[in-house]
């Protein structure tokens, strides 16, 4: 007797095939739609602590800076001069199709201003890390489009920079983030190979002059994990640990953010391990998160979120 064939053999019958089309064509539909409709914007949210004990980690109860639906902010990067805070950021303009470094002041029991603009070139600039050095401010923006790290010293701070020079030349360096640590200069930054990706390997310099030379160190490059390579903001003091933001870039870039202790920094060794993990979760639609900085009671992250072009 003939047996009958299992059913997981049988060939689809043309009402399948019809079905299975017809699906496949609404959800391509639906995603021009999406595109058409809608443009993913990011936004940056911010916090003053309240009291000494509050730990200012409670993203939900932050307070949004929403830009104009023709650009983006992201990147930011605050400090404090006596009452007044200065956040530093990326604003993207969709018409220019690059971002540049704004500005915004908030005094104390103010709110903030006006975003102005601190620096803009004919390339792509973001990711505004400031510091001081010797009682100077000093900022070095991404710059991958032109290959460089830049460092740039104010003249007229917070809004007239002047070049002090490239870094490094002729290299694919994304998210360079400098800080002192015990009188040493301390460079976090992601470098690719041509057509690598920017996110996989985390290299280490130090430097006794933010000028240079800029050492490498032994162990580079120190992390080779993309899920928490690429910095995500300074690293910053929390009860006596040193913490690293990293950017999780898994699945899409900037997916969130996860904070790392760094154990062991020296210009011979170096390691660290997660100590938590910030989702995409912490306001309504959000598809990424990827920066976090902090100064004084200031704490910023930012955010990614589908805005109608048109509404």
């Amino acid at each position: 007797m003939a047996s009958e064939a299992p059913r997981s053999c049988e060939v689809p019958g043309n009402a399948t095939l019809g079905g299975g089309v017809f699906r496949r064509g609404l959800a391509e539909l639906a995603a021009s739609l999406r595109r058409k409709l809608f443009r993913q914007q990011w936004f940056i949210a911010w916090r003053l602590r309240e009291h000494p004990q509050d730990p200012n980690n409670v993203f939900c109860r932050f307070h949004h800076l929403r830009p104009p639906k023709d650009r983006y902010w992201a990147d930011p990067f605050p400090l404090q001069l006596g009452t007044t805070y200065y956040l530093f950021f990326e604003e993207f303009l969709h018409s220019a199709k690059k971002g540049r470094i704004v500005v915004s002041e908030m005094p104390a029991g103010g709110t903030w201003g006006k975003p102005r603009v601190a620096l803009e070139q004919p390339y792509h600039l973001s990711y505004p890390c400031v510091f001081s050095w010797e009682g100077q401010w000093f900022l070095v923006p991404e710059s991958a489009s032109n290959r460089t790290i830049e460092l740039w010293r104010a003249v007229d701070f917070p809004c007239r920079w002047e070049h002090q020079g490239a870094l490094f030349q002729n290299v694919h360096a994304t998210d360079s983030t400098l800080l002192e640590i015990d009188g040493r200069l301390w460079m976090f930054t992601c470098m690719a190979a041509e057509g690598a990706r920017a996110y996989d390997e985390l290299f280490l310099f130090h430097a006794t002059d933010p000028r240079g030379p800029w050492t490498p160190h032994r162990r580079n490059p120190v992390v080779s994990d993309a899920r928490f390579a690429r910095p995500a903001g300074k690293p910053f003091l929390w009860h006596g640990r040193w913490l690293r933001p990293a950017q999780d870039c898994t699945g899409t870039y900037g997916r969130r953010i996860t904070v790392r202790e760094i154990v062991r920094l020296t210009p011979e060794e170096y390691s660290e391990h997660e100590v938590a993990a910030i989702e995409p979760q912490w306001a309504p639609g959000l598809l990424a998160t990827h920066t976090l900085n902090m100064a004084g009671d200031l704490a910023v992250i930012d955010g990614c979120r589908p805005r109608c072009k048109f509404g």
